[in-house]
């Protein structure tokens, strides 16, 4: 007999475990798409050449197919429910399967790779925020901004996303029926269902 109900609006707020996902391929599709709109700009006033057409068609697919992604990563999000030594397994807010408390496996990072995304994703993204404000503020503009403004939208949504399930979070392997990488789940959220002290 199912312990858990078919819906997951109808367990309790604090009894739920949702994956915490970043943002980084929003960012990238944002990014993208600041790019393709400074090359749009640039060819509604100068006309269309065969370069700029390049850069912005190619900056339009890595906004597409970025978004694309995380709108499919978002659109069916994991949330685990604890329940004693059992755990429910929802998806879309459909319950899908349980598993035992046993079958989880918290999964380590290293520290050394949080350190380097961090470093590279902070600093990079702080330097590119502090350019694009320098670009916006001289009155610069045109294509060569909108590159640089979109490389601190994307670096700055990277650093969020790796402090987010990096830092903020732990990972766990769950049973490979359930997801097939290791899942990131707030501290915050981990404390809350009692998984966490």
């Amino acid at each position: 007999m199912n312990q858990f109900p078919e819906q997951l609006e109808q367990v309790p707020e604090e009894l739920r475990l949702p994956e915490a996902i970043g943002l980084g391929f929003a960012g990238a599709a944002l990014g993208g798409a600041i790019v393709f709109l400074g090359y749009a700009i640039q060819m509604a006033r100068r006309g269309v050449d065969e370069d700029s057409a390049k850069f912005a068609g190619g900056a339009l697919v890595v906004a597409l197919i970025s978004g694309l992604i995380e709108w499919l990563r978002r659109r069916k999000p994991l949330t685990l429910v604890p329940n004693g030594s059992e755990v429910g397994v929802y998806q879309a807010g459909r319950f899908v399967q349980s598993f035992t408390v046993n079958q989880l496996t918290f999964y380590k990072l290293s520290f050394v790779n949080t350190f380097r995304e961090l470093i590279i994703f902070g600093m990079l993204g702080a330097v590119a925020t502090l350019g694009a404000l320098g670009a916006i503020f001289s009155g610069g503009g045109g294509v060569t901004s909108a590159w640089i403004l979109g490389a601190a939208v994307a670096l700055d949504l990277a650093a969020y996303s790796s402090v987010l399930t990096r830092v903020l979070s732990k990972q766990y392997f769950l049973p490979n029926t359930v997801a097939s990488s290791a899942v990131a789940f707030t501290r915050a959220s981990l404390r809350r269902v009692g998984w966490e002290s």
